[in-house]
Parts: structure tokens; C-alpha cells; sequence
């Protein structure tokens, strides 16, 4: 699901989402302004895929399905033109986990020790270890490569840093933006009731990780709908 605001000074905004009709997947749109839904499907072409640059800042992303080797991501200009979304299938390239498969694996209880996390081309895999209370083991951060054919592993979250970060957890959630060249992962735990959230930056040209301190509101509670960026509040 992707919200995209409107222009500059309006309060008008689109809001996206992805489903599975009779296997073929279906892209939803609804606008503000006209107030209308809008249903098209998605089209089998990465030939007219456009070049790296231009789709970080003109085009937004959903994710279809999560695979053992693959992914499959909807493509679809943030501007809101005629041109029809266009079906990726990135494979896993070399490099990071288990010679670059991503595997999710489940046990008695359906305890998931490698989760993943969507947004504007890229993806964080988060490994875990235990049953009833999982630990946080390594985040690694992925891309798309320039054809968008492949996944490609950029990084990998320091074990010093990891050491801050790494609390106990039952259920986690989380989301992933990149702008102007950072990528942002905020990720939201729940731990026999209690909240915490994890909220890091990624400088893709420095190639350094940072960890924002986000204040302790001592959240309780076991009901999680979702987490979400947003530019237009600040944190104080």
C-alpha cells in the first residue's frame, strides 16, 4: 500500500494498493480529488523500465509477493500518467544471506526468523533467533539493480550498532523510504504488551549507518495496525 500527497499546498493525495485476482495482479487507485476508484492491470515488460535515476524519484513501488529466490513488484509512475504499471520479478543476486536466497523459514507455532521490508526499491531482510521471544541477529539492506531484474545486497547493519538496537520481541512490523539518496527504516516491535520502535538511516554514498534516538513514550498495548513515514510532522 502506498499514500502519495497531492501538489504543494493542497490536501489532496492518492492512495494504492495491490491485489491478486485470479492470479493476475490488479493495481488500485484512489484519488481525492476526482474521488473516484480506479482499477488496471499490470503488464509482463521491464523493456521499457526506465533508467535507475529517473525511477527514484518518479516512480512508486508495491510489493506483490514475497518468494524464496524472487519478488514480485508492481511498478507505477508517481505522477499519475496513462502508462500502465509494469510487473518486476527481481532474483536475488550474490552477496549477503545464504549466497544472496532469501529464506523464510517456519517452525512449530509458525515463528518466522527472517522478515523483510518494502519501499521505493529497496529492502531490508531482518534475521531473528528464538520462538516465543525472538532477538534481532543482523539487518542487511538490498536494491534493486539497474535493470531491475535482480536484487543486489548494499549493507549490512554494524554488529556495534546491532548491539543498541537488539531487544526482545513478539510480533514486528515496519517501513522503508529512501530520499534523496537515505534510506529510512523505522521498525515497530511489540514485547508482551510493550511497544518499541527502531528507527534507522542509511547514506547510501557515505555508506554509513546511523541510528535516530526516537524518545520512550512507554506505549502498551497488543494491537498493531501498521507504522508509516510521514514529512509532514516533526518529532520534538
Amino acid at each position: 500500500m502506498k499514500l502519495v500527497a497531492g501538489p504543494s499546498g493542497s490536501d489532496h493525495f492518492r492512495f494504492l494498493f495491490v491485489e491478486l485476482v485470479e492470479n493476475r495482479p490488479i493495481l488500485f487507485v484512489y484519488d481525492s480529488q476526482s474521488e473516484k476508484w480506479e482499477s488496471m492491470e499490470v503488464k509482463e515488460n521491464v523493456a521499457n523500465l526506465p533508467c535507475l535515476s529517473e525511477r527514484e524519484s518518479h516512480y512508486i513501488y508495491l510489493c506483490v509477493i514475497n518468494g524464496r529466490s524472487e519478488s514480485v513488484l508492481i511498478v507505477v509512475n508517481s505522477h499519475g500518467t496513462t502508462s500502465k504499471p509494469l510487473i518486476l520479478r527481481p532474483r536475488f543476486g550474490s552477496g549477503g544471506v545464504d549466497d544472496g536466497q532469501l529464506t523464510v523459514r517456519f517452525s512449530w507455532g509458525n515463528v518466522i526468523d527472517r522478515l523483510h521490508v518494502y519501499g521505493d526499491g529497496h529492502m531490508i531482510i531482518m534475521m531473528s533467533d528464538g520462538i516465543d521471544k525472538m532477538m534481532l541477529t543482523g539487518i542487511e539492506l538490498w536494491g534493486l539493480s539497474l535493470d531491475g531484474r535482480y536484487w543486489q545486497y548494499i549493507s549490512k547493519v554494524p554488529s556495534k550498532l546491532m548491539e543498541q538496537i537488539k531487544k526482545p520481541y513478539g510480533v514486528m512490523v515496519g517501513c522503508l523510504e529512501e530520499r534523496d539518496g537515505i534510506v529510512r527504516a523505522a521498525l515497530m516491535s511489540n514485547f508482551e504488551g510493550l511497544w518499541n520502535i527502531i528507527w534507522l538511516t542509511y547514506d547510501i554514498k557515505t555508506r554509513h549507518w546511523i541510528r535516530v534516538i526516537v524518545p520512550d513514550c512507554k506505549m502498551k498495548g497488543s494491537n498493531m495496525a501498521g507504522i508509516a513515514f510521514s514529512s509532514g510532522i516533526t518529532l520534538s
